[in-house]
């Protein structure tokens, strides 16, 4: 999951407003969230990471359809389907 929040920066950026997001976005480790190890990057940068507490204050903050996070993209893919699939 912490490659999703590192897929949107500026969501972490809205949880915590010390954190500056154009610090990070542009830098190779982030371009592609899934290829790092993102728990550890994350706490790199946030180091007062709380697993869930950091979860509900980043969550509320997500824009789904702009994430990096090709696993995101693919569970929002996967979600949709499934909806789609089943309100018919």
């Amino acid at each position: 999951m912490e490659s999703w929040y590192l897929g949107d920066m500026d969501a972490v950026e809205r949880a915590y407003p010390n954190f500056r997001a154009e610090r990070y976005r542009n830098k190779a480790t982030f371009r592609n969230p899934d290829n790092c190890n993102a728990k550890e990057e994350l706490r790199k940068i946030l180091p007062n990471l709380q697993q869930i507490g950091s979860a509900r204050a980043i969550a509320p903050h997500m824009d789904i359809s702009e994430n990096k996070s090709t696993s995101f993209q693919q569970f929002i893919n996967g979600l949709n389907r499934f909806l789609e699939i089943n309100l018919r």
